[in-house]
């Protein structure tokens, strides 16, 4: 049986629902589930399944808010089986999947045919909100929610628009990868997450004037590591993408604060760039969990 929404409803009887890698929800009829309640934004929520198979839900910066076992829903958050979604006065349960047994410990070789591992040279984008702690404690959840929530679905846009996915929402952070491609001189791989991170600075000034119009202690800013590497890709559903090139971008994007620079990407990506990208110079910075020191650089146009 596959993971599946019970929708419930007063008056009507429940309703199991399959779920897809993406599943959205709202009061436009575009949605996946159409919801019949004035209190549901058009484009209200989605629930997205990633990399790592968990389903995620994301509320879309809806007027009234996504609610998760009570809990207003601000950042992303992994579902877990019967977790009680409330959207207006709809009522959803989350269930998963019915577990399949674990092979024995001598059936390992037959485990491992079923994952399709392979190396394949991409690039990985990490974008993460600057102070969201003190924005979580500053500003009322109702409010936060609604700029999250839509800042990951213009992020989610951004990424796609240019070439590349969605890997993982990790809390107030997203993961994004793009492939490289088999055909020569292809180098969407590198100006995808260029691009992508550029569009993102620039958009984050807009949510930045949201924000101190109403809290002028408070503002808004994000930091971009950049990344291009070999990786291990794990055919598990979808893509998901491990190793040390993953780490480094990770390691990449903590720099930036202390870097005082919002895209900071390392001397492999910027070797790569084509001449339309314009980048400074920061030198070699020790990171953690490697020996040698990472030459940075920053974008700059």
């Amino acid at each position: 049986m596959s993971t599946a929404l019970i929708f419930k409803m007063e008056g009507q009887p429940p309703q199991r629902i399959p779920l897809g890698p993406i599943f959205s929800m709202g009061r436009g009829t575009g949605n996946d589930l159409v919801l019949q309640d004035t209190m549901a934004s058009r484009t209200h929520a989605v629930i997205r399944q990633q990399s790592d198979k968990n389903y995620y839900l994301v509320d879309l910066g809806s007027s009234n808010g996504t609610f998760l076992n009570n809990r207003r829903v601000t950042i992303p958050v992994a579902l877990k089986n019967s977790d009680a979604i409330q959207i207006g006065n709809c009522h959803i349960e989350f269930v998963t999947a019915q577990a399949v047994e674990a092979p024995a410990a001598d059936d390992g070789d037959e485990m491992r045919t079923q994952v399709s591992l392979k190396q394949e040279t991409i690039s990985i984008l990490v974008m993460d909100i600057r102070n969201y702690t003190g924005l979580s404690e500053g500003i009322p959840a109702e409010q936060l929610s609604k700029i999250v929530g839509k800042w990951f679905n213009q992020v989610q846009s951004i990424i796609e628009q240019h070439g590349g996915g969605i890997d993982k929402f990790i809390g107030d952070a997203v993961m994004a990868i793009w492939r490289k491609a088999n055909t020569q001189g292809d180098l969407s791989y590198i100006t995808g997450p260029l691009e992508s991170a550029r569009e993102m600075i620039v958009a984050a000034r807009d949510y930045h004037q949201m924000i101190v119009c109403d809290y002028p202690k408070y503002g808004f800013a994000v930091g971009c590591g950049i990344h291009t590497g070999r990786a291990i890709l794990g055919n598990v559903g979808e893509y998901t993408a491990v190793g040390d090139s993953v780490n480094v971008a990770f390691r990449i994007e903590s720099l930036c604060k202390g870097l005082q620079r919002p895209i900071l990407l390392s001397e492999d990506v910027q070797k790569a760039a084509p001449p339309q990208f314009s980048f400074e110079d920061l030198g070699l910075h020790k990171v953690k969990g490697k020996s040698q020191d990472i030459h940075i650089f920053s974008l700059t146009s």
